[in-house]
């Protein structure tokens, strides 16, 4: 198994892997939309990671992508104590179900905390499924408030 950030060339693997990611559990996707789909999601994660905005670490085996965790760097607004503080956002984390349960999505998480450690961020924080929670835990991270939101357009 060989751990690495993704380049450019990945982004297309990338995308299809975010399309099995929603429907892994619903057998009836619409196929007819998952091209547009790809491309479109092809088109953001190229744009966010040359961007430098977007950073993602792959797990592969010999040529094929088994799992990622996507970060998005994100700056808050500067404040006294720290001028140049920057956090990341952990999201879009999916091993292939072959590859579960076998060490590669926390040796995943080991790469991306090094990697965030190592380049300054202040915290990484995620929102994890109920069912991901252990394993988020096994990785360091540990339980806060929960989210809030507001959502702003109506169904």
């Amino acid at each position: 198994m060989r751990y690495r950030q993704a380049v450019e060339g990945d982004m297309r693997e990338l995308a299809e892997m975010r399309w099995e990611f929603h429907y892994e559990d619903e057998p009836d996707s619409p196929e007819e939309r998952r091209s547009e789909f790809v491309r479109e999601c092809e088109s953001f994660l190229r744009e966010g990671l040359l961007g430098g905005r977007w950073v993602v670490w792959l797990a592969e085996d010999g040529n094929e992508i088994v799992a990622h965790a996507c970060v998005h760097r994100l700056r808050p607004i500067p404040r006294p104590d720290d001028l140049d503080g920057e956090y990341g956002y952990l999201t879009n984390v999916y091993a292939r179900p072959a590859h579960r349960n076998r060490g590669v999505g926390i040796r995943l998480m080991d790469e991306v905390v090094a990697w965030a450690r190592g380049v300054g961020l202040d915290l990484l924080f995620v929102w994890p499924s109920e069912r991901s929670v252990p394993f988020y835990e096994r990785a360091g991270f540990a339980a806060d408030d929960e989210r809030m939101m507001l959502e702003l357009t109506e169904e």
